[in-house]
């Protein structure tokens, strides 16, 4: 068995070793973690863990930091990937953690999850908070007469209850809810459709009626 000096304090880097715990950056060990780092209150210099890449000049740069930014609200953190280019310009890839919120891109995330970038994903499970809208194809469902949806498409310039483009640029869509009005749409569609298809096949019957003389 290979034997391994253990150390028990390091004053020149502040660090210490002691029955399994590690302190970096201060004597103080936590004992909530086998490992306690603390990088210095005020001092955007320093970060609490720096993974050094290693593959080649143009990779060359942290690799994983883990930080609290003191001017960040308290409790606010974020895992930082920075890659660089041929030229060893740095590109930071950041994932922010606050109260329970996760932000990708953004150090401010508003939701469980906010990502500032596209979403690439094969699926994707929406939860729904309101009923889907079948009760449309209920007998007591008031369907709106085509005369009045053309006079609300002629004034507002979209269709009824769904969002116009102003306030979807401006406001963004919840996808569940937005695929739940457009699934409206469709069946008040089909039912339009079905009204006119009994009228041209009684127009047709008349039209008959009418050539052969009875």
């Amino acid at each position: 068995m290979v034997a391994f000096s253990q150390w028990t304090t390091k004053p020149e880097t502040n660090s210490v070793y002691t029955n399994g715990y590690v302190s970096v950056g201060t004597s103080t060990i936590e004992s909530t973690g086998r490992i306690t780092v603390d990088a210095g209150f005020n001092d955007s210099a320093k970060q609490g863990i720096y993974i050094k890449a290693t593959a080649g000049t143009n990779d060359s740069g942290p690799s994983l930091i883990l930080d609290n930014v003191a001017n960040w609200a308290p409790g606010r953190c974020f895992i930082r990937g920075i890659s660089r280019n041929t030229s060893n310009a740095p590109t930071y890839t950041d994932i922010s953690l606050y109260q329970g919120m996760v932000g990708i891109n953004t150090n401010y995330p508003d939701a469980t999850l906010a990502v500032n970038g596209q979403v690439h994903a094969k699926e994707v499970r929406v939860d729904l908070s309101f009923a889907g809208p079948d009760y449309v194809f209920e007998p007591t469902y008031e369907l709106l007469p085509l005369e009045a949806v053309k006079a609300y498409i002629e004034s507002y310039k979209h269709l009824p209850e769904v969002p116009s483009a102003h306030t979807m640029e401006n406001n963004g869509i919840h996808v569940g809810e937005m695929n739940m009005i457009l699934l409206k749409k469709v069946e008040e569609l089909t039912l339009y459709t079905i009204q006119q298809n009994e009228k041209i096949k009684l127009l047709e019957e008349r039209l008959l009626k009418l050539e052969s003389g009875k």
